[in-house]
This record gives C-alpha cells, sequence and structure tokens, in this order.
C-alpha cells in the first residue's frame, strides 16, 4: 500500500491491541487469536488487484505470476488458521471481485483470480482430499431446525453501535459501556474495536476513500453479516430481517453460528486505513504532526489495552482419575452434561490420560455411537432401557455391545448425579454383570466400578433406534408376548464387531395387520428381501451377508390406517422377538 514501515508496524500494532483481539485471547480461543493472516489476504488481494491490466488475455506476464503466487501463499495461510478465517475471506474476495468487474480490464482480472484459486486448490489438494475422506465422521449439525443452533446465531450477532463499545474487560473503561446482551457471554457478540484505531482509521477514510472504495464497500458487506440474521441495536434485538437470515441455510456459511466473526475484517480494514491515514499525514504536514497524531494515541492505546487481572487455575482432579492411569481402558465419566458446553470430563482426562465417552472442545464428538449403541447409552444418560423390548436387551446382549465398544472405567460424581440416576447405573451394572456390582473406589464426592473388557463375548447384535424410528410402542397380550407395530417403514440397526463381513441368521415372529400383505427388508436403501406375511403370527428368517460395523436395516411395507377413534396410527406388520445368530 505503500506506508512508511514504521507505520505499517503501528497498524499492525493497533490491530493487535483491539479490544476485540485482547478478549479473545483473554477467553484462550486460540484459534481465534491469530488474526494475522487476514492482513496478509487483504494486501496480496490488493497486489494482484493493483498490477496493469494492459496486456494479451493469455500472455501471463512474470510479475502476474508473483502476485499470484503471493495470494496462493495468503489464501493457505488462512486455511491453515481457521475455517472462520476463510469464510470471511471468501465474502470479502467475492464482494471485492464483483466490485472490480466495474473497471476495463474485467477479464483480465477474472484470469488472474481463476489462476490464483487453481493454484491454491493445487496446493490445498491434499488437506480438501483428507476432509473429504473423514467426511461422513464430521458431526452433522441441522442449523436451520436445531433451536439451539439458532439461539447460537441470535446471541452471537454483533450490535450495530458494536464497532463503538469500550473494553468489556478494562477496570475503567467498562463502565462506560451503554448497553449489554442480557443471557450472552460478552466474548460472542462483543465486536468493539477501539477508539484509538476508529479515530486513526477516520482520518484514513478521510483521505483515501476514494482511491480504495472497493475496501469500504467489501467492509460494508461484511459489517452487515456481522449483525446477523436480524438486527441488534443498542443491546435489544429489532427483528428486523437482515441478509445473513437468508445466508444462514447455505451450506458454509450455515455452519458458521458466530456471525459477529464477520466484523474481525472491519478490525482489519480499519488498520490499513489508519495505516493510510497516517501516510497521508506524513506526506502533507510532516513526521511532527504524525508524532503530535501518534503519541497521544499511542498512549492511549496503552491504556485502553489495560488487560484484566489473570486468574490462574489450579487443577487439583479428583484423586479418583489418577487411579485410573494405570489401568489402560475407556472411561464413563458420568454424568454426562449434555446441556452444557464444558470440559470438566476433558480436565480429568488429564489427570487419567485415557479413552472417555464424551468431552466438548468446540463441537459435540461423535467418535463413540452412544446414540446407536444400547449399552454406551445407558451408560451415558443414566437411564434404563427395557430389557424385554422386541429386540432383547439382556445380560448377553450388553456383553456383545461392551465387545464393540468396551468401556472399562466407570466414574460417577456423587454431587452432580441424582440418588435416581446412581440407582439405575447399579442396575444397569448388575444385567451387565450377572450380579451386583462392587464399586473399586468411594469417597465423599465419587464412586468408581471397573468393568471387564477381556473375555466378554463378542456377537453381532440388534438394536432398535433410540428414537424407534417408525414404530410404535410396545404391546403386550395375557401370554406374555411383546411387540411393536411397523408404521409402515420401520428401521433396525446391525452391528457386525468384526474385521471383516459376516454371514448372520435374522430370526422373527411377524403378523400382518388385518390381511396378508408384502414386507422387504432393505440394506443401505436397497431391497435384499421379499416374502408375504399372514395376518397371523409366523416364524421367519432371513439370512444376511453384512459388512463390519454398523449397518442401518429397514422393513418396509403397505400401511393402513388403524380405524379406531382418536387413532392416527397406520400400521403394517407386528414384529416380535427378533434374534440374530451366527452361521459360522
Amino acid at each position: 500500500m505503500g506506508v512508511h514501515p514504521a507505520i505499517a508496524f503501528v497498524a499492525g500494532l493497533l490491530l493487535t491491541a483491539s479490544p476485540l483481539h485482547l478478549l479473545t485471547i483473554n477467553n484462550n480461543q486460540l484459534n481465534l487469536v491469530a488474526m494475522q493472516c487476514l492482513p496478509f489476504f487483504v494486501l496480496a488481494l490488493l497486489h494482484l488487484d493493483g498490477l496493469p491490466k494492459a496486456g494479451s488475455l493469455w500472455a501471463v506476464p512474470r510479475t502476474e505470476w508473483r502476485a499470484v503466487g503471493g495470494m496462493v501463499a495468503a489464501t493457505t495461510f488462512v486455511m491453515l488458521t481457521d475455517w472462520y478465517w476463510v469464510l470471511l475471506c471468501a465474502v470479502f474476495g467475492l464482494i471485492w471481485l464483483a466490485t472490480g468487474l466495474f473497471y476495463p480490464g474485467r477479464l483480465i482480472l477474472l484470469r488472474r483470480y481463476l489462476l490464483a484459486g487453481s493454484a491454491t486448490l493445487l496446493v490445498l489438494a491434499p488437506l480438501l482430499a483428507g476432509i473429504l475422506v473423514v467426511r461422513h465422521d464430521l458431526p452433522k449439525i441441522d442449523a436451520v431446525n436445531d433451536p439451539v443452533w439458532q439461539n447460537y446465531i441470535v446471541g452471537f450477532s454483533a450490535d450495530a453501535f458494536g464497532l463503538f463499545l469500550p473494553p468489556p474487560f478494562h477496570p475503567i473503561l467498562d463502565r462506560l459501556a451503554p448497553f449489554g446482551r442480557e443471557g450472552f457471554g460478552t466474548e460472542g457478540w462483543y465486536v468493539g474495536a477501539g477508539w484509538s484505531l476508529l479515530f486513526l482509521a477516520a482520518l484514513g477514510l478521510a483521505a483515501a476513500w476514494r482511491t480504495h472504495w472497493r475496501m469500504v464497500s467489501a467492509g460494508i458487506g461484511c459489517w452487515v453479516l456481522s449483525l446477523g440474521p436480524s438486527l441488534w441495536l443498542a443491546g435489544h434485538n429489532t427483528a428486523i430481517p437482515l441478509p445473513y437470515a437468508w445466508l444462514q441455510n447455505m451450506p458454509l456459511i450455515g455452519v458458521g453460528r458466530r456471525p459477529a466473526l464477520f466484523a474481525v475484517m472491519l478490525l482489519v480494514l480499519a488498520s490499513l486505513f489508519a495505516a493510510l491515514g497516517l501516510q497521508a499525514v506524513l506526506r502533507r504536514w510532516g513526521p511532527r504532526v504524525v508524532l503530535a497524531l501518534l503519541f497521544p494515541s499511542l498512549a492511549f492505546l496503552l491504556f485502553e489495552a489495560w488487560p484484566p487481572p489473570r486468574i490462574i487455575y489450579a487443577f487439583n482432579p479428583p484423586a479418583v482419575y489418577k487411579t485410573l492411569a494405570d489401568r489402560p481402558g475407556a472411561v464413563a465419566d458420568l454424568p454426562i452434561s449434555w446441556r452444557f458446553e464444558h470440559a470438566r470430563t476433558l480436565r480429568h482426562q488429564l489427570a487419567h490420560q485415557q479413552p472417555i465417552l464424551d468431552g466438548y472442545v468446540a463441537r459435540w464428538p461423535r467418535k463413540l455411537p452412544v446414540e446407536t449403541n444400547p449399552w454406551l447409552y445407558q451408560l451415558g444418560t443414566m437411564a434404563l432401557l427395557a430389557d424385554n423390548d422386541i429386540v432383547a436387551l439382556d445380560r448377553s446382549s450388553l456383553q456383545a455391545m461392551q465387545c464393540a465398544t468396551p468401556v472399562r472405567h466407570v466414574v460417577i460424581d456423587t454431587t452432580l448425579a441424582q440418588a435416581e440416576e446412581l440407582r439405575r447405573i447399579e442396575q444397569l451394572l448388575a444385567r451387565f454383570l450377572g450380579e451386583p456390582a462392587t464399586p473399586t473406589y468411594r469417597d465423599a464426592t465419587h464412586v468408581a466400578y471397573e468393568l471387564p473388557i477381556d473375555g466378554v463375548k463378542c456377537d453381532p447384535f440388534l438394536m432398535l433406534p433410540v428414537d424407534a424410528e417408525g414404530w410404535y410402542m410396545v404391546e403386550q397380550d395375557a401370554a406374555g408376548r411383546r411387540w411393536r407395530w411397523s408404521s409402515g417403514q420401520s428401521a433396525l440397526l446391525f452391528t457386525n464387531p468384526y474385521a471383516t463381513p459376516q454371514t448372520v441368521l435374522l430370526r422373527m415372529s411377524v403378523m400382518a395387520y388385518t390381511s396378508a400383505r408384502p414386507l422387504e427388508l432393505w440394506i443401505n436403501g436397497e431391497a435384499v428381501s421379499r416374502w408375504s406375511v399372514a395376518p397371523w403370527w409366523r416364524r421367519e428368517q432371513v439370512v444376511l451377508r453384512l459388512a463390519p460395523g454398523q449397518t442401518r436395516l429397514e422393513f418396509v411395507a403397505p400401511a393402513d390406517s388403524e380405524g379406531v377413534p382418536a387413532s392416527e396410527r397406520t400400521l403394517s406388520v407386528a414384529f416380535s422377538a427378533l434374534q440374530v445368530e451366527f452361521l459360522r
């Protein structure tokens, strides 16, 4: 941008000492602390765009190749820092490119961006290929229909006056804040730029906005997105819809639940305009006037950046977790706080250094199938499922599930768990062991049990989905037979604990509703078996060849309305006593 190196250093200092950046440091959000990639990206855009556009469309000069290389390096730097910054730079770059098309030489400009984009994809191909390989293991979030996610988006949107707010951590200036936001953490919605930075940026805007109107336009676009789906004004949600309300449903933008972070690009642009303003003052009035501006600005910057007192956290984990370090095996650290985001179990893991059933960093992990394994589900929720459903949950079934996903240690914080939850865990462990469980550790706050992980019987097992997808409630007759009606398309989950495909025999009792009807068994979206079911109980069996891991089975049959007043059920086939057996 043609500014003096000392002025460039001051601009970087202003960005580094901005209240939003210092608040991010204070909150230990290390991925968001690294903002230095953003100025490099903007400067690379300016350099690539500022080259002369004369010449042939097909002849690429050497200077352009060098600028493209700088753009590739800056973009790679961004992508290796944080995906939020990737989103910011993508939006900023699209607005920047769109405004550049108003100038002559737009085809050459498009060529430069196509070259930079293609080269970046080539450099990042190994990273992107790795993401594609593991994409099925990544958390799936319904950003549109999840009320918790929507609450995050609304609460983590910036205020229209947010850039001008004083530092929330400052021992003096924080009292000057004219408003806050009840119910949401400051770190989510605060975007204060700092008054020193805004003052010097105003000088730059006055001096150079005509020359750099495209930066201003892109900055305005990012600022509007930072306000989120509805306008927050002086701490109040006006419910006035904004563009983010439509954009949040897009695949990439929808997973970013913090619109306020778009305002970070305004801080970057403010530091660049501050440099332009100081450079303009230097050229017009000389270094004395620059120093006259800088000294009070930097003095106030130091005052504005007055850090809060650091909280020293002494990590003293409960003694029970230290006893697990020499007994390798996964730990169910209970109760799991499904509704709250904290790292209690991760802190304990520092002491015992074993795998854990849950843990919160930025997204809930889903590596262990807590919601698709009744054994883990009952442990994690400290609840009991019926052991005499149409798929048995007796001792042998629980042990087969333990073999597939072994948990060795069950540790319960008795100060957090309710008495009924403790009783249910004792019942579950007794069902698993065949006898009452004996604690291996107990003190005033914790009780621990150790479970066998060697010698448990490894068998394939069936389970109903936790939400009983496609099934009605269990029914029972006087003879003790228990069954569930299918609504016409009902799911089962089958787990093969071995590393190779296995042949199994699936047995069941079935009965059609009122009249005979066809029944199909589908695996992974493909019909593998079809037979007719009579309107009376009959034993059926089918041989299946199933892959390692978990396979989704679906029973599909025509369904008819139950025909009972006030009933909305549609019934197809009733199932009872589903069992699976190896065919070795």
